[in-house]
């Protein structure tokens, strides 16, 4: 029988280390096996530089989560992308061992049981602040998502999120069986003729964390999260509408600017110059933070007119 084009499915623990190095894992969960080679970068860790943290997992309820996966990824600023840099499991008791740089590094932790992520940190520096050093992650519920990908990829566990706190666009991709060789995140507007990229971003590796910030945008803003497992595959389209002041008040915007102007105008009847100069800068903060649109030519135009007519009055 022909065997080259057959694909096995197996799971794998991989330890490794080296001296003067930390012993450290990686886990492939149904891993497909073909004839194709596919790399999988190990990251070692130097022991002198190297904390080991007790991870403990448990539920709302305050019990141990047995066997889920933790996914450690550590911020490289230089190529300014998250890295995979250890795996981990939890045993009966919901506790796994993870290394880390403590107090230097920015690291992600992500859980995983089943291709579903059950929780994800914050970025964040790890701190030991007792003894033995501890780390511990409380997951809740699995909520329901509006979420419909477009098809269900084997081993591979992902999110895509926006945060209108941060305006950020967060975009996680972990894929246990080691196959895919990136993940790229697209962030655009559509405007009527052509198509606006905020950030298109590429992460070269089975596993990753990619971010967005969409600061300063306004309108419907799209997100596409894509794995390239040969071929690239579009996982999943998302939007968010972020609006302005101006878009929320609308013409009643429009009305309280008149009045903050009006206000401004009365304060500097004493003084003309100071009056013009006291509607000049409300005009130009309004403008800035979105409550009313002037447009750049007319905010520059009032500043121009303004100058002349406080120095004519001067002289």
């Amino acid at each position: 029988s022909n065997t080259e084009n057959l694909t096995y499915h197996s799971n794998a623990n991989i330890q490794y280390e080296k001296d003067s190095y930390v012993k450290r894992s990686y886990f492939l969960i149904n891993a497909s096996l073909t004839n194709t080679t596919n790399n999988i970068k190990l990251v070692l860790l130097n022991s002198s530089i190297s904390t080991s943290f007790i991870i403990d997992v448990i539920d709302e309820d305050q019990l141990p989560v047995p066997n889920v996966y933790l996914n450690i990824q550590r911020y490289y600023p230089g190529l300014g992308i998250y890295q995979t840099v250890e795996m981990g499991k939890t045993d009966s008791g919901g506790s796994t061992v993870g290394h880390f740089e403590a107090e230097t590094e920015d690291y992600i932790v992500t859980i995983s049981e089943n291709n579903t992520v059950l929780f994800q940190s914050e970025a964040q520096k790890i701190f030991c602040r007792d003894t033995p050093c501890t780390l511990t992650f409380q997951i809740g519920s699995i909520a329901t998502t509006e979420w419909i990908p477009f098809g269900d990829i084997n081993g591979l566990v992902w999110s895509l999120n926006f945060s209108n706190s941060t305006q950020l666009w967060t975009y996680t991709f972990i894929d246990t069986t080691g196959a895919a060789q990136s993940g790229r995140l697209h962030v655009y507007k559509d405007n009527p003729t052509s198509q606006f990229t905020i950030c298109n971003s590429t992460v070269s590796s089975s596993a990753g964390t990619i971010t967005c910030n969409v600061t300063g945008q306004t309108g419907t803003i799209y997100a596409a999260a894509y794995i390239t497992q040969s071929p690239e595959i579009l996982l999943y389209l998302k939007s968010a509408i972020i609006e302005s002041l101006n878009d929320i008040f609308g013409l009643e915007g429009l009305f309280l600017s008149s009045f903050i102007l009006l206000v401004l105008a009365m304060a500097g009847l004493w003084n003309p110059v100071v009056g013009i100069f006291l509607v000049t800068i409300g005009m130009i903060m309004m403008s800035f933070i979105g409550l009313a649109s002037f447009g750049s030519v007319t905010l520059w135009a009032i500043i121009f007119i303004g100058l002349i007519i406080a120095w004519g009055m001067k002289t």
